[in-house]
């Protein structure tokens, strides 16, 4: 799991290139839809090679959700606007409640896992989650009917694989 700003993770010689590359994608084309002014458009779309998903999701509060995770892709995932809270948590950590769906690319957990962390993310944050991180986006962060618009870029988790 990474957390950062998307701006550093960007320049963040650390990280798999296939990341920094997300990262910078998504930054530039942040910048021109503001230049343009006007917001990313929501839904699936392209961004370079990657699969890039802006929504405005409903946020509740923590039991109501559960954790995911996913096996072929890693989730960058970066606040647009608003704030949501995430939690994550190791595999192992969590009971498995839906088997690993491979159409789908997710296997879903509990909503309490033996130990857990919290994040809070406003815009601009970004949070990496590799298959081993168990998340659960989502998370009421300013209260019931707050508003939230994220991205999330699926980076294939081949191409971040340690080498």
């Amino acid at each position: 799991m990474i957390f950062a700003r998307l701006d550093d993770l960007a320049d963040w010689k650390d990280a798999p290139a296939a990341i920094r590359e997300a990262a910078r994608l998504l930054s530039a084309a942040i910048e021109a839809s503001a230049a343009a002014g006007r917001p990313l458009p929501e839904g699936r779309t392209k961004l370079g090679g990657f699969d890039l998903i802006v929504s405005e999701p409903e946020v509740a509060s923590a039991a109501e959700l559960p954790y995911e995770t996913h096996r072929r892709f890693v989730d960058l995932q970066v606040v647009l606007d608003g704030a949501e809270a995430q939690e994550f948590a190791a595999v192992p950590d969590c009971r498995s409640t839906k088997a690993y769906d491979a159409e789908g690319d997710c296997e879903l957990y509990a909503s309490e896992a033996a130990r857990s962390h919290l994040l809070v993310m406003r815009a601009g944050d970004a949070a990496v989650y590799f298959p081993a991180d168990a998340h659960k986006p989502r998370i009421e962060a300013d209260g019931k009917g707050a508003k939230l618009k994220k991205a999330v870029v699926k980076i294939p988790a081949a191409d971040c694989a340690a080498r």
